[in-house]
């Protein structure tokens, strides 16, 4: 009978353990669960298929799962940004801040949701912080050349377009970089050109 008290006492335990285990690898884990991140496996599938409505079902399941990974977060954000909902995105991007603060990436994608709700002084804002963390990343740039072009800015889009052409990796961007410098500068030569 001692010998059963020894064995359920040492069950009893290890079952502690095991719970203990299961907290524990949760958090080393990203998605905290299998299914979660079979989850998001299959939305980052189904995104990278153009299938952004499903995608961003696949995220919401996944995150019904374990929403702790501000990755999936940012996912479902552009996710939604395609999928032509840039409120759901800025929410998205919102809450991966609240998990992690300044998200790499997010304040890009909070950007362009900006954009497609033509806030293009919040545009700016949003790549700002996202240059501050990464000051080398063509695309932030870009995307503030665009908004500084929509606002009227025209010096401001000459000025970020050559960053972000100091920055382009490939002849294709720096060609396409190159274009629209001349482009907006040929325009404030006209605007400039008493008539």
């Amino acid at each position: 009978m001692k010998t059963v008290g020894v064995a359920l006492t040492i069950a009893l335990a290890c079952g502690g353990l095991y719970l203990k285990y299961r907290r524990l690898s949760r958090r080393a884990d990203p998605f905290g669960t299998r299914e979660a991140g079979r989850l998001a496996e299959e939305g980052y599938a189904l995104a990278a298929q153009g299938k952004f409505g499903e995608a961003e079902r696949k995220f919401d399941q996944s995150i019904e799962e374990y929403a702790q990974d501000p990755s999936i977060f940012l996912a479902r954000a552009n996710a939604r940004l395609k999928a032509g909902k840039p409120e759901g995105a800025i929410a998205d991007c919102d809450h991966a801040h609240t998990l992690l603060a300044n998200y790499p990436g997010c304040w890009r994608i909070r950007a362009r949701a900006d954009m497609a709700l033509q806030r293009w002084s919040q545009a700016i804002v949003d790549v700002d912080r996202e240059l501050t963390f990464q000051p080398d990343d063509q695309d932030s740039w870009t995307l503030r050349a665009t908004a500084h072009e929509k606002m009227g800015d025209l010096k401001g889009a000459v000025g970020d377009c050559k960053q972000a052409l100091m920055r382009a990796m490939t002849m294709g961007d720096q060609l396409m970089l190159a274009q629209q410098i001349d482009r907006l500068e040929a325009t404030l030569r006209a605007q400039a050109t008493p008539r």
